[in-house]
């Protein structure tokens, strides 16, 4: 991993927002300098905090507690974590804390993020952000977009993650919150790291020290120090980075936090390596691989052992450089880290060149493009097929070697490197030369000792093509099978949250079963076409079918656009909820408004069909709100469904509506009528449920504070 990527985890990961009680704050912050550094330490912490949670009634600080071992378990037992963010969800709901959800929700967010599943970490910080700008101060709001700005950086969203990003910088300096604004910055620089401007990372990294000294934060002093490094590294001004690098060595000694200090070293080494100081960076990369044994940390020697391969190659060195590649590779196809494997493999090629094993190099390199090609890795494409050109010009493969040259040339022209065309063209003139040379020396043999070398040349060809089939089917075969696992899997997961909302999807995934949960504030939706059975008779069940399916897929877009969550369709009747399965006050706005960008788009749909010389369209909506129970029906083919009075009435406003008007009960226009022009239509009958006010909803309000859409 990336050490700018790992300081930004850090910063995801860091629990200094949370207040405590000042005794055991002060004991936290303590013992959080070495928790990466001392494996055993961390698991006392954390029995502690267990220990602590179990014992504490449930009340405020058990649930910030819970959420601090949320975030220490990301880096331990990510399952276990993600366990812990749902506990805690539960929790906030239990002793109804609403900040305290947005807290839960915030930090299953992160962990979700830790473990990689990135849609989830984004949908819950969609909602803590929701949830904090209803219940949240300005800090919170602020952290809650700079969570999520993290989420899209982890996917390479950098234009989404920055408009968050300047959102968090907003809310931020409506508050007091240095520390948050260092944090800000941080991410900010990350950003501009992966669009590749490093004078805007240079800049934003400054702006996080700056921010940090004012506080005297000692822990992201030292993340502050060694992104600076590198971005100095990057920019080629080694002094200033060696400088910077030294900062953090000697801060992280004097906090006795390990971790920091072997990332700080590994920085070094390279910066000396690049300063040609080749003994240097020797002991700086030995001090880093001797830290991290006292760390215990596999993953973190990926990089050390590359560092220490390429100064061993720089020496000339090679089969030592060659053990060290071959272990940092041997961790990464262990940890699975895409990215480590195909740059070690085609180092290791680069290794075997330097070594005239070309066949090694061959290898090598082209197990390395099956991960550059899936990931588009231009610059180890590049390098390789300069590798597997000269390797195969090396073994006399000139037609090989020619292949080679051809795609690299049109690598390098997709890049628009002119440059690196020109050396192409000589490369290429090169190799024409050298393979007509051979071409004339083989000419001028005995034409018996020819035939007696093709002959053993067809022999040896063929029973490698043989060999090399087999397992290149053994191949196909297993990597076949390995995505269609996957892809398999995915389907699955996407068809189950295509029929349950999320939350509950993963209840009945971890426990089998979803139990039924009561919802005090729900508004309820439904829609229904008036005169469908007239227009259906004039259609074949063809057009019949299709025309639903193009209604409802716009519904269903306008639901997801407000988060809302679609219950059933039954016929030409369609059904939703907002409000569930996680509690908002917003949602009956939110219905309404989806209400109105329906009702707008069928009188479009109507206006289209009537010029096409077709029947129009028109359509009842009626909302409630109210309490309502919400859960999984049956035990094959799932369906969550919602049961209570509340369901009754909603389908009456439907029923006792008027084709083309949006019909609200007075418990719903009691929320929305501050944000929408209502009308009142008396008190109406509903069937079997006596004489309800109704309001007609006719647009909304100018000043509307309506949320947007997310």
């Amino acid at each position: 991993m990336p050490v700018r990527l790992q300081n930004l985890l850090i910063n995801l990961l860091t629990f200094k927002q949370f207040a405590f009680g000042v005794a055991f704050y002060s004991a936290m912050i303590c013992v959080s300098f070495n928790l990466s550094a001392q494996t055993n330490q961390s698991d006392r912490v954390v029995d502690s905090m267990l220990r602590l949670a179990s014992t504490r009634p449930h009340d405020t600080l058990k649930l910030e507690t819970m959420a601090v071992l949320t975030d220490l378990l990301c880096e331990m037992d990510v399952p276990r974590a993600l366990s812990f963010g749902h506990q805690t969800i539960n929790l906030a709901k239990q002793i109804k804390w609403k900040r305290g959800f947005g807290l839960a929700i915030q930090t299953l967010s992160k962990a979700h993020n830790v473990a990689g599943n990135r849609d989830s970490a984004i949908y819950y910080g969609n909602i803590s952000i929701e949830i904090d700008k209803i219940t949240g101060t300005q800090s919170d709001i602020a952290r809650s977009y700079n969570s999520q700005a993290v989420n899209y950086l982890n996917i390479g969203n950098t234009k989404t993650a920055v408009k968050l990003l300047y959102k968090a910088k907003y809310h931020n300096s409506l508050s007091n919150d240095t520390s948050g604004l260092g944090d800000i910055y941080l991410n900010l620089a990350f950003a501009a790291s992966l669009d590749g401007d490093m004078n805007k990372t240079l800049e934003y990294d400054i702006k996080a020290l700056s921010a940090y000294e004012k506080i005297n934060d000692l822990n992201m002093l030292g993340v502050a120090y060694n992104n600076i490094a590198i971005d100095y590294d990057h920019l080629g001004d080694y002094k200033e980075a060696a400088s910077f690098a030294k900062k953090s060595i000697k801060l992280s000694k004097k906090r006795g936090d390990i971790a920091s200090e072997t990332e700080a070293h590994l920085n070094l080494g390279t910066i000396y390596y690049h300063m040609n100081k080749i003994q240097e960076s020797f002991l700086e990369i030995q001090e880093s691989i001797r830290l991290i044994a006292l760390i215990g940390s596999n993953v973190r020697l990926i990089e050390a052992y590359s560092n220490m391969a390429e100064l061993l190659n720089h020496q000339k060195r090679y089969t030592e450089a060659e053990e060290y590649l071959k272990k940092s590779l041997s961790i990464a196809r262990e940890v699975e880290d895409e990215y480590s494997i195909l740059f070690g493999l085609s180092v290791l090629g680069d290794n075997a060149l330097l070594q005239n094993k070309y066949d090694q190099a061959i290898t090598y390199y082209q197990e390395s493009n099956k991960f550059a090609e899936r990931d588009s890795s231009l610059e180890t494409l590049e390098k390789n097929y300069q590798g597997l050109a000269k390797a195969h010009a090396a073994m006399n493969n000139y037609l090989k070697a020619y292949e080679f040259e051809k795609k690299l040339k049109d690598l390098i022209v997709t890049k628009g490197g002119k440059e690196k065309s020109e050396q192409l063209s000589r490369m290429r003139t090169e190799f024409e030369t050298e393979r007509k040379q051979h071409q004339i020396e083989v000419l001028s043999k005995d034409t018996l000792i020819q035939q007696k070398e093709i002959n053993r040349q067809k022999l040896i060809r063929n029973a490698v093509i043989a060999g090399l089939s087999v397992v290149f089917l053994f191949l196909i075969v297993v990597i076949f099978q390995k995505r269609r696992i996957a892809i398999e899997k995915a389907r699955s997961e996407e068809l189950l949250l295509n029929i349950l909302p999320y939350e509950t999807a993963q209840e009945l995934k971890e426990k089998g079963s979803a139990n039924a949960k009561l919802f005090e504030e729900v508004t309820v939706l439904f829609t229904d076409f008036k005169g469908f059975t007239q227009v259906a008779e004039q259609l074949s069940p063809q057009e019949l079918v299709a025309e639903i399916h193009y209604c409802f897929k716009a519904f269903d877009l306008i639901m997801e656009r407000y988060r809302i969550e679609k219950i059933k369709t039954i016929g030409d009747a369609y059904m939703a909820a907002a409000g569930l399965p996680v509690e908002n006050k917003s949602n009956p706005e939110a219905v309404v408004s989806a209400a109105l960008e329906i009702q707008q788009f069928i009188n479009q749909y109507s206006i289209e069909r009537k010029q096409a010389g077709k029947h129009a369209f028109e359509i009842r909506i009626g909302i409630h709100t109210g309490p309502v129970v919400a859960g999984i029906v049956g035990i094959k083919k799932f369906q969550y469904d919602i049961w209570g009075d509340t369901v009754n009435i909603a389908s009456r406003m439907e029923s006792s509506g008027e084709a083309g008007q949006i019909n609200i009960s007075q418990s719903t226009y009691t929320h929305v009528k501050d944000h929408f022009n209502c009308v009142h239509r008396g008190k109406i009958e509903a069937k079997n449920k006596g004489q309800i006010d109704m309001y007609f909803v006719l647009a909304k309000l100018p000043v509307a504070g309506i949320p947007k859409s997310v």
